[in-house]
């Protein structure tokens, strides 16, 4: 259940806790018509007189929960409310969990919890920043080539730094996919739906999966396995997952890893006709090797994204923060920590680093040189014209010197 509005894609098929995502009636965070605001705060079992939150309308809503639009009366401001549909027992032990979690999490491509509390009627709810935008799946699915899509590659690495922080907190996401990463209007990275999450220093503390299972189905609704078989998003599940083996960071690793892949190739690491096609996929062996996915991509990218979707979990980045420092070296035209160079390649950066501008450019042909991925030449031009400045003006006090 996402704490925003945004369009799930059809490829994104979570096996347990599916969301059937709905748009929400309005992407503005303005009021909605009155009497639609009293029947969705009747129908919550929202407050009562003198109560804090005043229910707008339904702002998104999932298989387990919805998110509310409301106004913050004592603040004067829009929140998100979160609400379980049906809470039972175990359920609402789920939700706390994830309140909790969320509330430890103080990073801003995070969404705060504000408050937490329950209903006149009983039912839990807890209050988060309301934040509108777009979903990366559906940036991803609207940019056609690899040159439009690489325009995305920050938000890939913000992603990757806010789960290097929730890493260091010990808490690992269990579901990360394009869906559940949410870009603003002003390019601002958001990770959502944190309802998969687990702390591991406390194991107590992960939720507990539900105890219905339910057919694999279509493709298009919501599909729930059996307790303690799986969780998360079939397309971007590592091998352990797949399995229902106990996970660590590296699964949010192979995700990210994942992610990246889908956003180079176009399409995701594995695609099926339901979930347990696609599980079942990731089991039998690795997904279409990137380079032939994509054709031209610089080698660091596609060791990068090997080396993340490692088979093996010990053959992985061993955290985020590992993952976007690379990330970060290729942007900046640095060496890949884990790309092997021949002397070949490594001469040949030398070589584009110190040749004059005009003999450069020809040499950067591949798709990235319009790509925020790409090596900055404006930035290596200005170097070698800086160290041939220094160079001549060397040359000509050495030349004084001698007469």
């Amino acid at each position: 259940m996402s704490e925003m509005n945004f369009r799930a894609p059809q490829r994104a098929r979570r096996t347990t806790e599916s969301h059937a995502r709905k748009p929400s009636e309005s992407s503005s965070t303005a009021p909605r018509d009155a009497s639609f605001a009293s029947q969705a705060t009747a129908s919550s079992g929202g407050p009562a007189e003198g109560e804090r939150y005043s229910v707008v309308g339904e702002h998104a809503r999932g298989g387990l929960g919805r998110i509310l639009e409301a106004a913050d009366l004592r603040l004067k401001r829009s929140v998100a409310l979160k609400e379980l549909l049906r809470p039972d027992e175990d359920e609402e032990a789920r939700f706390m969990r994830e309140a909790l979690i969320i509330a430890r999490l103080q990073h801003p491509a995070i969404i705060p919890i504000q408050d937490v509390g329950r209903w006149p009627s009983g039912k839990p709810y807890y209050a988060m920043k309301l934040v509108s935008g777009r979903s990366l799946a559906e940036l991803i699915e609207e940019k056609k080539s690899v040159r439009e899509r690489l325009a995305l590659l920050p938000n890939i690495i913000a992603v990757s730094d806010a789960m290097a922080y929730a890493h260091s907190q010990r808490i690992i996401h269990r579901d990360l996919n394009p869906a559940n990463v949410l870009i603003g209007p002003f390019g601002e990275t958001v990770v959502i739906d944190w309802g998969l999450a687990a702390d591991l220093s406390n194991p107590s503390g992960s939720p507990v999966p539900p105890r219905k299972s339910v057919s694999a189905g279509d493709g298009a609704g919501p599909r729930l396995t059996i307790e303690g078989a799986v969780l998360g998003t079939a397309e971007y599940m590592p091998l352990e997952q797949a399995q229902g083996r106990e996970v660590d960071e590296r699964a949010d690793v192979y995700a990210l890893g994942a992610m990246l892949y889908h956003l180079l190739a176009g399409v995701p690491p594995y695609d099926g006709e339901n979930s347990a096609a696609i599980m079942e996929k990731v089991i039998q062996g690795p997904p279409i090797a990137l380079e032939r996915q994509q054709r031209g991509l610089p080698d660091e990218l596609n060791t990068i994204v090997r080396k993340a979707m490692a088979r093996e979990a010990r053959d992985r980045y061993s955290t985020a923060k590992e993952l976007a420092e690379d990330l970060k070296r290729f942007q900046t035209g640095q060496l890949v920590s884990t790309h092997a160079y021949t002397s070949w390649a490594l001469a040949r950066r030398w070589t584009r680093r110190n040749r004059s501008e005009p003999e450069r450019a020809p040499a950067y042909s591949s798709p990235l040189v319009a790509g925020p991925g790409s090596h900055r030449l404006d930035c290596l031009a200005e170097e070698v014209s800086d160290r041939r400045r220094r160079l001549e003006i060397a040359s000509r006090n050495c030349g004084r010197s001698a007469t």
